[in-house]
């Protein structure tokens, strides 16, 4: 699980419909996630993104973003992101 601290610094309330959804990167498969509240210009809110690592070995990256009712995607230019390293599991 992945936690974020997300603050609303537009003029608009963010309403349950809106989302936090994944935008680009080589990790994908992670379902959007409503906001479970109306978050006020200036409020606060943390978001938990429930993840399931790659099973290869690698590195991997995975942005996300807001998405309004509209199904909007904004916040593109300041995205949440994050890295891991999958290793291989050592034979015996």
């Amino acid at each position: 699980d992945k936690v974020w601290e997300i603050q609303n610094l537009g003029p608009c309330t963010w309403t349950t419909a809106y989302s936090l959804v994944w935008s680009y990167g080589d990790w994908y498969g992670t379902e959007p996630v409503g906001l479970y509240y109306d978050v006020l210009p200036g409020e606060t809110i943390q978001m938990w993104v429930n993840l399931t690592a790659p099973t290869e070995p690698g590195n991997y990256f995975a942005a996300f973003v807001m998405q309004n009712d509209r199904g909007t995607n904004f916040g593109i230019f300041s995205p949440l992101t994050i890295f891991i390293t999958v290793e291989a599991t050592p034979t015996p």
